[in-house]
């Protein structure tokens, strides 16, 4: 603090917390952010290949979307991460599920459904049946009932695409073919959509 003492009071005090007011934001930036960074680092670990924020024609006048995109040993699997937290209840035919979260409580569309209807379109055009589709919970969803299948946790989600992915020993040449053929038409459906979006 002596470099402190020769100043104004006011600019003093402000040089003094301006460490404080920094770090505070990175702070909040980073507990917010954590679940993110953990899933692409899980990710890259897991995966053979992983493509974000991916984009792909519904085969009729729109477009899908989806979160993720990755390739473990031969297999595909579709992720949507899914921003609802505290107490969720829901299952695999129920078309609302419910969100309890400080006493309040909220209702959204099954996940489920979208993510399935995007992973049955990238087997359309992929011709590659094992394609999985999932959604992804952050660290502060829950499941007091049980958790439905097709959803993945984080606190448990390096163990499931472990699980998910097959052993060495599988054929994986069919996989990687039908994943750079997918590639390749979502590349040209975001630019599609792109020219669209700017005409």
């Amino acid at each position: 603090m002596t470099q402190y003492l020769h100043m104004p009071w006011s600019i003093a005090v402000f040089a003094a917390l301006l460490p404080v007011f920094l770090a505070v934001p990175l702070v909040i930036y980073m507990r917010r952010t954590s679940d993110q960074r953990l899933t692409q680092k899980i990710m890259k670990r897991y995966s053979l290949a992983v493509e974000k924020d991916v984009v792909l024609a519904d085969g009729i006048d729109g477009y899908l979307f989806v979160d993720y995109l990755i390739l473990l040993r031969g297999k595909i699997i579709v992720i949507k991460i899914d921003p609802n937290h505290g107490y969720i209840f829901g299952g695999e035919k129920i078309d609302e599920w419910t969100c309890v979260e400080n006493n309040k409580t909220g209702k959204f569309k099954n996940p489920l459904q979208e993510v399935g209807f995007f992973a049955q379109q990238v087997k359309y055009v992929s011709g590659f049946n094992a394609v999985d589709a999932c959604v992804l919970f952050g660290s502060k969803a829950l499941f007091p009932k049980g958790v439905p299948a097709g959803v993945l946790q984080m606190a448990s989600f390096a163990e499931e695409l472990a699980t998910l992915s097959g052993s060495d020993d599988d054929p994986h040449e069919t996989a990687q073919q039908a994943w750079e053929k997918l590639i390749a038409i979502m590349h040209e459906d975001k630019r599609q959509l792109n020219a669209v979006l700017a005409s």
